[in-house]
């Protein structure tokens, strides 16, 4: 679900970066292609101004930039960066119409093999840039792509885990995002972003796969999830790696900037997304998760609704904004709790 990293409203500084790529992409694509322009592709630029692979200095404070044009905009000192972004959007681009082509009906399938036909010599351009650009790249994630697919065949009869279906989309956002500081010649960097790119790609698939798990269940597309307390750890999933990312741009960026404050947004948007789910799982049905047999089952409730305690799975709080980040709560499906973890003492819930 590329467009995941959407914030809803103007009042981030963080909307400068995507403002000012906007005016790039524009230059490079013209206006009819503005569409295209993306936000994951603003991410990495705005990755790229706080690790000072360009002066920032040069972005203005503003939310939109109202269609106005960027001069000489190859001579600008964020061109490099500005160009590698522009084309990571045209590649997210070319993925999303091909699966588009790969998992629609029929007519919609007519209608996005149209799109591709209409912008093949962009994606060629965009191919071949990245061949000089990221040499390897490409082959990387056509390899990812194809594991995917073979998980999505081989997944459809054992239970396939959220973190290993992500593994290959992770994979391929870690290597785009890594690509970047390498062009431009800040190794130092390489790791971070890759970092900072997984995160992404694993929560964008963790949040697709839990809004989608209905709609894939009545068209016969694979999913992992396939119940609604799936889909509450399928939020939980993509919460988890985004406050995984949100520690990562503030660790290497500051926690008050731009980029870290726009990834604790999102995570509150996906919380947001998720209460329906939660409001509509039951206490009783989210006990009988983890605990299989009746007296068990019964021990659970017991203890949730007598002694307000919860083993396994928690009693879920009502805004879910922080996942707790141990491995064993986490393992065993918990999303967050009023109190703090029963093994690690992290607080789980704000």
């Amino acid at each position: 679900m590329f467009g995941f990293f959407r914030l809803h409203g103007n009042g981030c500084s963080y909307r400068k970066y995507y403002a000012r790529l906007c005016q790039h992409h524009r230059a490079r694509y013209g206006n009819l292609l503005a569409g295209a322009h993306s936000y994951e592709a603003t991410l990495l630029y705005a990755c790229a101004a706080e690790a000072n692979l360009f002066k920032p200095e040069i972005i203005r404070e503003r939310a939109c930039c109202g269609l106005q044009p960027l001069a000489n905009a190859t001579a600008q000192p964020d061109a490099t960066v500005a160009e590698y972004c522009c084309h990571a959007a045209l590649l997210l681009l070319e993925t999303k119409v091909a699966d588009n082509i790969r998992d629609t009906t029929a007519l919609r399938r007519t209608f996005w093999r149209a799109v591709h036909g209409l912008l093949s010599r962009q994606f060629k351009l965009t191919r071949q840039y990245f061949d000089g650009a990221a040499p390897g790249l490409l082959e990387l994630i056509e390899q990812q792509i194809a594991q995917h697919h073979e998980l999505e065949r081989s997944g459809r009869t054992p239970a396939l885990s959220l973190e290993y279906y992500a593994s290959p989309t992770a994979t391929c956002f870690g290597g785009l995002f890594a690509g970047l500081p390498k062009l431009v010649g800040r190794d130092e960097h390489i790791e971070t972003f890759d970092r900072i790119g997984r995160a992404l790609g694993a929560a964008i698939i963790g949040f697709d796969c839990a809004v989608d798990w209905r709609k894939d269940l009545r068209t016969g597309n694979f999913n992992p999830i396939t119940t609604e307390l799936q889909a509450i750890n399928g939020f939980a999933f993509a919460g988890r790696k985004l406050q995984l990312l949100e520690r990562t741009l503030g660790e290497h960026f500051g926690s008050t900037s731009p980029s870290a404050a726009a990834a604790s947004i999102v995570r509150r948007q996906v919380a947001d997304t998720a209460k329906p789910a939660m409001g509509r799982c039951s206490l009783a049905d989210r006990a009988k998760f983890q605990w299989r047999t009746l007296p068990s089952f019964l021990h659970q409730v017991f203890r949730a609704v007598v002694l307000g305690r919860s083993e396994g799975v928690s009693l879920y709080c009502a805004d879910p904004v922080s996942m707790c980040a141990c491995a064993s709560c986490y393992g065993g499906g918990r999303v967050a709790t009023s109190a703090a973890c029963g093994c690690c003492g992290e607080s789980c819930c704000e």
